[in-house]
């Protein structure tokens, strides 16, 4: 597989802090990143493989190309978790076009993991399914109870022993896979716009980043936080075919929140997991 170049989005470029590689740009470092991300999964090292990835998703300045999402459904299928493989599976598909090097392997996975599940008598939703109504569904109640296995296989993919670490990189994962970039409907989609969320635990508060950056690629930063204690931890989603987007709701008052891109699936997966994390938090803090 070619990788293909990491580009950066507008906005100032920030220390690296690993010493090793200080000399190095950001775009720089990130294309190493991800050339050490292939290198551990061509060789079966999928803990390694895994420590670039996160590493690499934590440089919110980098647009990602196609490449890293078909190595991430590499990686999270070899993990034991088939919805978010299948995810970055599709995400590869739509960024890289049938011209992409592995888009004929990445429609395959997606198939073997279908049938897998299907054997297991998964009755999760397909892939993609375009959410049906045109004026928004009425909010779906989304949590799920989060059993210790689940969180155990969460903290062993994320390299942490804090359940709670381990839940706020999920969600920032999911929360990037499934960013809004402008209408699905554009033949040309450009995935260094539109809205990127990555959350952060600041003491006993949520801490959202937002950026958001316009047509012109001008990134503009705003920090909120959500004081999770006293709050429902149950997270709807709702989605709107006109708007191309899905919206999950803000657990204070349910009103709009976070707009991911036009996909049920992912939408209700992303929110399950905030609701975990929320959970989490108001057990263990």
């Amino acid at each position: 597989m070619k990788l293909r170049c990491i580009a950066l989005t507008t906005g100032l470029l920030v220390a690296l802090s690993m010493p090793a590689t200080a000399s190095l740009s950001l775009e720089d470092e990130s294309q190493r990143l991800l050339m050490a991300t292939e290198t551990a999964v061509a060789e079966g090292r999928w803990g390694v493989a895994m420590d670039y990835m996160n590493r690499l998703l934590r440089k919110e300045q980098v647009t990602l190309p196609p490449d890293f999402y078909f190595l991430r459904g590499r990686i999270m299928e070899e993990a034991g978790q088939p919805r978010e493989a299948r995810q970055a599976y599709g995400r590869y598909v739509s960024s890289a076009g049938r011209e992409g090097d592995m888009y004929q392997t990445a429609l395959r996975r997606i198939t073997v993991i279908e049938e897998q599940e299907r054997q297991r008598g998964d009755k999760s939703e397909q892939f993609g399914r375009e959410p049906r109504g045109g004026n928004g569904e009425a909010m779906a109640v989304t949590l799920e109870a989060a059993g210790a296995d689940e969180v155990a296989q969460l903290k062993a993919l994320y390299l942490t022993d804090d359940p709670v670490e381990a839940l706020i990189e999920h969600a920032n994962s999911l929360l990037g896979l499934h960013a809004w970039e402008g209408p699905s409907r554009v033949v040309v989609r450009q995935p260094d716009r539109g809205l990127h969320y990555r959350l952060r635990l600041d003491d006993t508060s949520l801490q959202l980043r937002t950026r958001e950056v316009d047509d012109s690629g001008n990134a503009r930063v705003s920090v909120t936080r959500l004081n999770v204690f006293g709050i429902n931890p149950r997270v709807g989603t709702e989605c709107y075919r006109e708007e191309s987007a899905c919206w999950i709701a803000d657990p204070r008052d349910g009103s709009r929140w976070l707009k991911l891109a036009e996909n049920r699936a992912a939408a209700t997966e992303t929110a399950r997991v905030i609701s975990l994390l929320l959970r989490e938090i108001q057990k263990n803090r």
